[in-house]
């Protein structure tokens, strides 16, 4: 079980609720980024709020987004397809671990073509770390509502290395743990979500 929860996607509603703006050009970057580097995770709730939205900044957005989905599921048919003749050219040495290994891509590629704006789940909106997500950060005396990832970074901006992040702390620790000492109160943010997410 990875620790996850489930974001408010809604961005006009997380401005007007902690009094902030959104920060548009933020989010269109990053759409903008994703299409170079498809690794880059962003939940499907925040695409679809995009893609549906009728503003106009935020329809821009989305146009970002219904690419990025045309480009994966393009993407995932070519390796589909390449997975079925790497299996089908194994001929007489396939066996029971490989035949496995198959399967587990097969289902992967098949989960990805599967993806659908138009088609809601309740796990559209949840994150992982890793995952890009809405936050509300003070610049000056505004506040903005901008696109951050689920991570530690240090004061240098070096990530941390996944194997050694950590992504919560207990509230007993923070004033006190190495960690997170130097950052509480000085390097945050508010991320707005509905719930923790147990699965």
């Amino acid at each position: 079980m990875c620790y996850s929860a489930m974001l408010t996607a809604d961005l006009k509603r997380i401005a007007q609720e902690f009094s902030s703006r959104v920060d548009y050009a933020a989010f269109r970057e990053l759409y903008a980024q994703r299409l170079e580097s498809p690794e880059l995770k962003i939940p499907l709730g925040l695409d679809r709020y995009f893609a549906l939205s009728t503003d106009p900044q935020e329809r821009a957005i989305g146009e970002l987004a219904k690419r990025f989905h045309q480009e994966e599921r393009a993407r995932s048919e070519t390796a589909l397809t390449k997975e079925e003749e790497n299996w089908a050219n194994l001929s007489g040495r396939k066996d029971a671990r490989k035949e496995k290994t198959h399967e587990n891509a097969l289902r992967k590629l098949r989960k990805k073509l599967d993806v659908s704006l138009e088609r809601i789940s309740p796990l559209d909106d949840r994150i992982f770390p890793g995952y890009f997500a809405p936050v509300i950060v003070a610049k000056g005396k505004d506040r903005f509502v901008v696109p951050m990832r689920y991570r530690v970074r240090l004061p240098d901006g070096k990530e941390i290395p996944s194997k050694y992040n950590v992504f919560n702390a207990r509230r007993d620790s923070l004033l006190s743990a190495p960690t997170w000492k130097p950052l509480f109160g000085h390097q945050h943010a508010i991320f707005p979500f509905t719930k923790r997410s147990e699965e």
